[in-house]
This record gives C-alpha cells, sequence and structure tokens, in this order.
C-alpha cells in the first residue's frame, strides 16, 4: 500500500461518517475551562461556532500527526479525571514482566543473604567449640623427653647405644646446628618462618590455589609451629581417618601455633622442632640423622649434607638417602632451589653442592653401621642392671 493510500484510510478511520455527532480525540487537547473570544455574531451562534472551532483544532492537530506519521491514540475521552488510558497501553506488559524480573531477583539475593548470614552463624559457633576443647599448652611440653642413651668406654669412646624405635635422638642446642641446615628446613618447609606469627596466610591461600588449578591438594600449607605442635601434642594425628576430624586438629594447631608463637622465640621453635622430626632410618632430630648417614655430628656437616638432611622431613621412607638415593637426590635440589631463591646461598655454593658426590659417602658409611646387633655383653647387662637400680632408688 502506498504512503498516500496509507494516509487517506488513516484520515477515513479518524473521521467516520459520525463525526459530528462524536466526542472528538482532539477535544482533549483544550482545557474544560477554555473560553474563546467572542464576537457580537458569534454570541448570537452561541455553542455551535464554538464547538466548530474545537473541532477544527483536533482537525489540525491529527493532520499534523499524520504528515508526521505518528499513531493516533485510539478513541478516549482523554480528559482529566478520565482513565488515562492512550495508545501508550502497549508499553504496559513489558514493564510488567520487567518488575517481575526485578522482584525475583531482590528475593534470591535475599535468599543468599540470609543463608550466608546464617551460615556464617553457624561455623562461628562450631568453631568456637572446636577451639574450647583445644588442648593446653606450655613451653616444656616441647622439649623431646625421650632420648638416645649410650656407653662409652674408658677413652670417651661409644661402646653401645641403648634406644627405643621412638625415642632414637640425640638432643643438640641450636647454637650446634650449622646454619645453612637451619635455612634448608626453613627454605623449603617454611619460607615465611621468620614473619609470620605460627599461621601463614599466604601459604593457605598458595597451597589452595594450586590444589584448584592442579585438583591434588598435595602441597601443605603447616607452618614449622604448627608441624612442632601436631608432633608433640596431637601425636596420634596419624590415625585420623575422618575429614571433620583432620578439620578439628587444623583449626587447633593454628590456634595454638598462635599462643606458642608468644611464649618462644623463633630460634627455640626452631630448635625443639629440629630435635622432634623423623628424618627415616628409625632417627628423629637432626643430631641422630647425621649420624646415621654420615658417621657426623651435626654440626661438622657440609652444605651439601645439610640439604640430605633437609630433603628428608616431607616423606621420611620415600626420601631416605640410603633406601631411595634418587628419589631423595630430586627432593635435595629442590631444597637448593628454594635456598638459591630466598638468597641463603649464592651462585657458586649451589654448583658446588649439586656437583658434590654426596651419596657415596651415605653409602660408604652405611657399610660401616651395625644395625643388626641387640645382644649386649656381660660387662653391658651388668652396667644397665646398674643404672636401672640407682635410678629406682633415687
Amino acid at each position: 500500500m502506498r504512503i498516500g493510500d496509507r494516509k487517506k484510510k488513516r484520515m477515513e478511520e479518524a473521521f467516520p461518517d459520525d463525526f459530528d455527532d462524536r466526542i472528538m480525540p482532539g477535544d482533549d487537547l483544550l482545557p474544560d475551562d477554555f473560553v474563546p473570544e467572542e464576537t457580537p455574531e458569534e454570541t448570537k451562534r452561541g455553542s455551535g461556532r464554538r464547538r466548530t472551532q474545537y473541532r477544527e483544532a483536533a482537525v489540525r492537530d491529527i493532520s499534523k500527526s499524520l504528515m508526521e506519521d505518528e499513531a493516533i491514540p485510539e478513541e478516549s475521552s482523554g480528559r482529566p479525571g478520565g482513565d488515562g488510558k492512550s495508545g501508550r497501553r502497549g508499553k504496559r506488559p513489558r514493564s510488567r514482566a520487567l518488575t517481575l524480573i526485578g522482584n525475583i531477583f531482590k528475593f534470591i539475593l535475599i535468599v543468599l543473604l540470609v543463608l550466608i548470614i546464617g551460615s556464617g552463624i553457624f561455623a562461628f559457633f562450631q568453631v568456637r567449640a572446636i577451639l574450647r576443647n583445644a588442648p593446653e599448652i606450655s613451653p616444656a611440653q616441647f622439649i623431646p623427653s625421650e632420648a638416645a642413651t649410650y656407653i662409652y668406654d674408658a677413652d670417651g669412646k661409644r661402646e653401645q647405644k641403648l634406644t627405643l624405635p621412638e625415642a632414637n635422638r640425640d638432643l643438640v642446642s641450636i647454637k650446634d646446628i650449622p646454619k645453612d641446615l637451619q635455612h634448608a628446613v626453613v627454605a623449603i618447609e617454611d619460607e615465611r618462618f621468620y614473619k609470620h606469627n605460627g599461621v601463614d596466610p599466604k601459604g593457605i591461600a598458595r597451597a589452595l590455589v594450586k590444589g584448584l588449578t592442579s585438583g591434588h591438594f598435595s602441597e601443605g600449607a603447616s607452618t614449622i609451629t604448627q608441624q612442632l605442635l601436631k608432633n608433640s601434642v596431637f601425636p596420634d594425628w596419624m590415625k585420623e581417618t575422618t575429614f571433620r576430624q583432620r578439620l578439628e586438629r587444623k583449626i587447633q594447631e593454628q590456634f595454638l601455633a598462635l599462643k606458642l608463637e608468644k611464649m618462644l622465640t623463633k630460634e627455640q621453635i626452631l630448635e625443639d622442632y629440629l630435635n622432634t622430626i623423623n628424618l627415616g632410618a628409625g632417627c628423629y632430630g637432626v643430631q641422630s640423622a647425621a649420624y646415621r648417614y654420615f658417621g657426623l655430628p651435626v654440626s661438622e656437616l657440609s652444605l651439601s649434607e645439610a640439604t640430605v638432611i633437609a630433603g628428608i622431613t616431607q616423606n621420611p621412607t620415600a626420601y631416605n638417602p640410603i633406601t631411595n638415593p634418587e628419589k631423595n637426590k630430586k627432593r635435595r635440589t629442590e631444597v637448593l632451589n628454594a635456598m638459591l631463591r630466598q638468597g641463603y646461598i649464592s651462585q657458586s655454593q649451589y654448583a658446588s653442592a649439586l656437583a658434590d658426590d654426596v651419596y657415596a659417602r651415605i653409602q660408604d658409611n652405611e657399610s660401616k653401621v651395625d644395625t643388626t646387633s641387640t645382644i649386649y655383653t656381660f660387662y653391658q647387662d651388668a652396667l644397665i642392671d646398674q643404672v636401672m637400680q640407682d635410678l629406682e632408688e633415687q
């Protein structure tokens, strides 16, 4: 249909045959109290003339609307106080739909907010109950109470070692532990040990991100302080079978770690830790491990030898340098990389340690160690009985 035909049809729809008898859409364009200026002749004609003027004004407005190709309002009084319905009624369904969507969205937000607040309150009371059941701690309980006993001859040479499997350790002061060994353990186990207050939020976040990206939550986030607590206060941690048990212990560990850091210095914590840890081959503590693997006191260990021992801590069985030298070598390289990255050693020290054939010395020392003899001589048996009797009398 051509534009002219379309406009003609709209004019016919706007002005039907009974146009004069209807209330025109244009009537609502003038206020109800509008009174045009009248001449004497118009006064005689009365309201008929005024109605004609109103209609002419309406025709002009509707014609203008048609020329601008605008929609003609539907038939309605359109006067103030009327129902006010016009051509805009087509927009109302969309407005109602948007309002409905907005209400649904608000409802979902309110439900989520209630769930978050409720979960937070529940978690708060659960954590408070767990902390209320945390054990009491004191500085003395972190010093190992069990250690090996030795029988010496008249010249001060060791004749026999007396120990239980879980007490094969020799206590040593932190000042007798080489700095290289201290730094090696800190670098690979807890690089922010000297900066945090017992709990390392950055380490926890790193382990969480690595676990989410790799799908394996194998990297631990426990600090050295927490590990000392685990070994000393929670000795049955390996018997945990459920996630809840592990979670409760972790929460208590972190809580107690904050308390322990206020009781002991960093050097005291590190000393107790290095005297407590399991270092494979039945050794507990760095002094016992130094004698077992190198036949030397810990104070005489080189950088290369210190990194061998530091590499054992994560898994004493898997990284045993006697039975699994290749695995320990790989872990030892990780220790050296961490020390170099954190500034504990120079590039030349790093290269020298890597070039050292330390595992040959370990195997040579192993051939000299008698790990099978449990038979004491008559003299040794008599000495043990005498010592036990003296201890009972005291």
